[in-house]
């Protein structure tokens, strides 16, 4: 009689542990497939955060430019007041002096439209980086989740724990 309980047992035990292989196999193929998408994740996220750095570096030098640039038009406006003194000598220069004053004033616009749509993009990667540190922190979540549940099954499907083994286990 306890060979024929100790042989069912066993049978059934094969049985467990054959499911409980299954359970596994699936259970590591979901917590790989997570490691996986999480990596690929923190290699988009240092992507980004590079173009983001290249962004700054740029929106740097643009800012440099522009300030450049207004040092130059505040230069040029003091001598067009230095060349007033010789008005008929000055009027030609003054004319020239002035459409460069406003060629630069333009340049300047458009460098500080530059450096505004920069910022754009800059807030934009900061934000689509921050979702990917989110997604990221998601799916870490969710790969222990995974690896808690294979663990679990491993531990339900192990026919040492079965309650006919211990029963038995028990009487010896």
């Amino acid at each position: 009689m306890a060979r024929a309980l100790l042989t069912g047992v066993v049978t059934a035990g094969g049985l467990v542990l054959g499911t409980a292989g299954a359970y596994s196999a699936v259970a590591y193929t979901a917590v790989l497939s997570a490691e996986r998408e999480g990596a690929r994740h923190e290699r988009q996220l240092e992507a980004e955060s590079s173009a983001q750095s290249e962004l700054a570096q740029m929106l740097e030098q643009s800012e440099h430019a522009t300030r450049e640039m207004g040092s130059l038009l505040t230069q040029q406006r003091a001598a067009m007041l230095d060349t007033e003194k010789d008005l008929d000598s000055t009027r030609q220069r003054l004319h020239r002096l002035e459409e460069e004053r406003r060629e630069q004033e333009v340049a300047v616009a458009d460098m500080e439209e530059q450096v505004a749509a920069r910022r754009g993009v800059a807030a934009d990667l900061q934000a689509r980086l921050h979702a990917r540190a989110e997604t990221m922190a998601m799916l870490e979540r969710s790969a222990a989740e995974a690896r808690a549940r294979a663990a679990g099954a491993r531990a339900e499907c192990n026919p040492l724990n079965h309650p006919l083994v211990q029963e038995y286990f028990s009487k010896k």
